[in-house]
């Protein structure tokens, strides 16, 4: 469940997600954007019957930024730094600036319709997190050079249904568990849910269990939705998630709690359409700006309507046509997005052509839009689209040889609000070698 080690891309819990049992655990190359979350070292995987034990010891440089304390005695963490970018003379100081050694352990047992397991491992690291206790929302974060995790899972298949969860323990009092369903009444019928608990200050430096919040920390939450085929090609999903924040987060300076649903029609006439209707909501409490005194409460709550048209042609034209609706209540602010998207690909000439145009008009930053774009090998580009304009951006590909190829891409956005319009533009190149 990942909830003691997980080193793969985390993106949140998408509410009408066909499920959430988790993929079968591996060792296997590394290749992602993020620098830190990844081992360089050995592993192994060994059977004998129906057990099963995987061992794995590694040693990485990673990324961060470090000071020194206030008499100059110890050099410490301030942070980890993710971004990959080394291109200011600050930015090249964080390079490879601490050490981190790990190794762990994995002993599995498959017993007819179900496995067990156990997962230990260790992180280590050159320099220490500082104890950042002046800080209240700090106050359970990781502290020293040491981290150590041991869990427990299990996976069972029972009948039309599977059940999945784990328990782990990170130390200091600090839990993490996760548990999860999935039923199928029906062939045209099913039910997912999924309960998870992370104490404060629990989260590992490659722990990535389900959850709302970027760090496996500070969250208890019950997710439940379904999925049901109505008609022929016709999909309904729906999805609730109510969720408690038992410390202080970030813009948050008290316990609180989220409520998110998402409702969803999908449409599959063929393999070459797609069309699909959603409509989902979202609730949270956060900080009220106050000139003094303590921060107040706000409660911020708003809707987002997408429609999103895909067609493709076998393998060489794709077309993708959306349009966003936005609304904050609270506010009463609105925003508005629509985007047409054309991939194509020169089979004769081995080049793939990448290009969207989007136009968008918000109210203000609370009422912003995100929409994904294809970007550079790697890397991944989701902008915020706030005020009045458009953008556009085209990017290319070419398989020039068995072993290279480069990748291009320019982008730019205009904003119409303000005489004379704001223009900013981005040109990025990629060159790939393998041998």
């Amino acid at each position: 469940q990942g909830t003691a080690l997980n080193t793969g891309f985390h993106t949140g819990i998408p509410l009408t997600a066909a499920g959430y049992f988790p993929s079968r655990s591996e060792i296997r190359p590394y290749t992602s954007v993020d620098e830190n979350n990844f081992f360089r070292g050995a592993a192994c995987e060994l059977t004998s019957g129906k057990a099963g034990l995987s061992l794995f010891v590694s040693h990485n440089r990673i990324d961060a930024t470090t000071e020194y304390s206030n008499d100059s005695s110890i050099l410490f963490i301030k942070s980890l730094y993710k971004t990959g970018l080394h291109n200011t003379p600050s930015t090249i100081l964080k390079k490879d600036a601490i050490a981190e050694t790990a190794y762990g352990a994995n002993l599995s047992f498959n017993l007819m319709r179900m496995t067990v397991g156990m997962n230990y491992h260790r992180i280590l690291l050159s320099l220490p997190f500082i104890d950042s206790a002046a800080t209240a929302e700090k106050l359970f974060d990781f502290t020293g050079r040491r981290k150590d995790i041991l869990s427990a899972y299990h996976t069972a298949s029972i009948g039309k249904s599977l059940l999945f969860g784990e328990l782990s323990y990170g130390g200091s009092n600090r839990f993490a568990m996760v548990q999860g369903f999935t039923l199928r009444p029906s062939g045209r019928l099913t039910i997912n849910g999924l309960y998870r608990y992370y104490s404060p200050g629990f989260g590992g430096l490659h722990s990535r269990g389900p959850g709302v919040s970027s760090s496996a920390s500070n969250e208890e939450g019950i997710l439940g939705n379904f999925t049901f085929e109505a008609a022929k090609y016709l999909f309904i999903s729906a999805g609730y998630d109510l969720c408690r924040y038992p410390w202080l987060k970030y813009r948050t300076s008290f316990p609180s709690l989220s409520k998110r649903y998402e409702i969803k029609l999908k449409y599959l006439p063929s393999d070459r359409m797609n069309i699909e209707m959603s409509y989902s909501r979202k609730s949270s409490v956060n900080n009220e700006k106050k000139d003094r005194g303590i921060a107040g409460r706000k409660s911020t709550s708003y809707g987002t309507f997408k429609t999103v048209f895909r067609y493709s042609q076998e393998k060489d034209l794709s077309l993708n046509f959306r349009i966003d609706c936005k609304s904050v209540r609270e506010s009463s602010s609105r925003g508005y997005l629509m985007s047409q998207d054309l991939i194509y690909r020169f089979r004769s000439l081995t080049l793939t052509l990448w290009s969207r145009f989007c136009l968008f008009n918000t109210d203000d930053w609370d009422s912003r839009l995100y929409v994904y774009e294809y970007d550079l090998l790697y890397s991944y580009s989701i902008p915020a689209f706030s005020r009045e304009g458009a953008r556009m951006y085209l990017m290319t590909e070419w398989n020039f040889s068995s072993f290279a190829r480069i990748r291009l891409k320019y982008s730019l956005t205009s904003f119409h609000d303000n005489i004379p319009s704001e223009n900013l533009s981005e040109f990025r190149m990629q060159l790939i070698m393998r041998f």
